[in-house]
């Protein structure tokens, strides 16, 4: 009497498919995990299949379909493994293991946004993200801001989605002021999913009076040309790149001496202390008509420009 062992078919197609699909995957770069993670029940049907054909093929003849202990385990590991991709999958836990094993790296840039200022207005305060921030100046009078993003996502279209959502310059006017803020990021390592800006770059006219938070981020200013009052508070490492041929005085307060830096000479006063900010820095370009007022910043770099 012949014997046949339940799943010796099914088990050679698997593997013949599986070594198959892997091979492919790796030349043409396709998540695997994806593929199985949708045709995985076509493992019930070989089984059933190989169980019915036999049935069918050998209805005449003498044989016995055999079902050992270890093809009983197997059969078990595989139906038990079946249901629970299954729950897995209704819970929505497949979907995020397939979105991180298909997820890539991407940097990318924001197209530049324009945004008008009206004829009455005279002061921009612009709120810093939580991200390096970098102002330039120019004749303009328009602002134009761009964002540099780290994205991980499982497409470079979803990729792009997620920038465009977190990457938002909002701008409202009241009265003579215009008011700059930006939006936090939605994303933070969340299954695969991760968009983090790491930079802020603003283009804003040199005419007019500035006010920038800088809620303890990087700022960089890169001014050719300013011709108005500018206060900026609360940043952490602070750059100022500033024209030799700006009319300005540049005043600040640190807490220690050291903490003024760049490649101008400082005209400081005061004395160490670590409870205040006790130290005053003072540079002075041209005639000094014009003002930028530092405060609460941790450290403070100023280079003159020719």
């Amino acid at each position: 009497m012949r014997e046949w062992r339940v799943g010796t078919f099914s088990m050679g197609i698997l593997l013949l498919g599986l070594g198959s699909g892997l091979i492919i995957a790796q030349i043409n770069s396709v998540a695997v995990a994806e593929i199985v993670f949708k045709w995985w029940p076509l493992l019930f049907v070989l089984l059933g299949l190989e169980i019915l054909g036999q049935i069918f093929i050998n209805k005449n003849n003498d044989i016995k379909i055999k079902y050992d202990i270890f093809s009983i385990f197997m059969v078990f590991v595989i139906i038990i493994s079946g249901l629970g991709v299954q729950c897995l999958t209704e819970f929505g836990f497949t979907e995020q293991a397939r979105i991180m094993l298909a997820s890539k790296h991407y940097l990318l840039e924001t197209e530049p946004s324009e945004t008008a200022i009206a004829t009455e207005i005279e002061r921009l305060v612009i709120e810093a993200p939580p991200a390096s921030l970098q102002i330039h100046t120019s004749k303009s009078d328009s602002i134009i801001s761009r964002a540099s993003v780290s994205v991980t996502a499982d497409s470079k279209e979803r990729a792009l989605e997620m920038m465009a959502e977190a990457t938002k310059c909002n701008s409202y006017q009241a009265g003579d002021t215009q008011f700059i803020s930006f939006d936090i990021p939605l994303y933070g390592n969340d299954f695969g999913y991760d968009c983090r800006i790491s930079e802020y770059k603003l283009l804003i006219p040199d005419k007019m009076d500035v006010i920038i938070k800088g809620n303890d981020h990087s700022v960089n200013i890169d001014a050719r040309n300013i011709s108005s009052d500018w206060q900026i508070q609360d940043a952490g490492d602070l750059e100022l790149n500033l024209s030799g041929s700006n009319n300005l005085t540049v005043n600040t307060q640190v807490d220690h001496e050291q903490l003024l830096e760049g490649n101008v000479e400082w005209t400081v006063s005061g004395n160490d202390d670590p409870q205040e900010h006790s130290i005053k820095g003072q540079y002075k370009m041209g005639d000094g008509s014009h003002q930028i007022i530092i405060f609460d910043s941790m450290r403070v770099t100023l280079n003159a420009m020719n």
